[in-house]
């Protein structure tokens, strides 16, 4: 406000006095747009905070020896132990029943091989882009399709030229529900590729 008005009024060229004045208008609204950035990056971190509090009272909550944690870094290690272990459960039950759906195809560790809960799938010959949207679309599971930025491991596995696979990934939030609507929908699917 008024230190603008000072500012130009000492200064007599009148496009020089432009620019001054042009120049602490952008400083101005720069300031302001730092101090927004740093309101929200104070409430971003206020959240973290708080996740990860809730993260290590998980660990807490779900130690698998019955004692009470210390740490901070004992108590986060055992969440992850606890979401890994959880992740896996679910997606294990989703292989054993795609596995026994006709037409559909599992790619991945078998058995007793190490694995994250992420699953690749593809239906039939159908293209992997048209089953992602059909999950998406017609049965409201959120899924990717496509290549996942790996190429020469979709060569090796034979699924370039349907452009990829379906990936589904259950997380530490996915319920029994969320798994049978799942199972559900790629079963109504494979019948869907059976008969095209």
């Amino acid at each position: 406000g008024d230190a603008y008005q000072r500012a130009f009024d000492k200064i007599r060229d009148q496009t020089l006095g432009e620019s001054a004045l042009l120049g602490l208008a952008d400083a101005r609204r720069q300031s302001q747009q730092t101090r927004e950035a740093l309101d929200h990056y104070q409430a971003l971190i206020a959240g973290l905070n708080a996740a990860q509090k809730w993260f290590a009272e998980l660990g807490r909550d779900r130690s698998d020896n019955g004692t009470e944690l210390s740490s901070h870094t004992a108590a986060c290690q055992a969440a992850l132990q606890h979401i890994h272990q959880l992740e896996n459960r679910t997606a294990n039950q989703l292989l054993d029943a795609f596995r026994d759906i006709p037409g559909v195809i599992t790619y991945g560790p078998t058995g007793t091989q190490p694995r994250v809960a992420t699953l690749s799938i593809n239906i039939g010959d159908l293209p992997a882009e048209q089953v992602g949207t059909m999950l998406d679309a017609d049965h409201q599971l959120c899924v990717r399709a496509g290549l996942h930025c790996a190429p020469v491991i979709h060569k090796d596995q034979g699924t370039l030229e349907r452009n990829g696979t379906v990936r589904i990934a259950p997380g530490f939030f996915t319920d029994e529900e969320d798994v049978e609507q799942a199972i559900k929908a790629v079963t109504e699917i494979a019948g869907f590729g059976a008969s095209s």
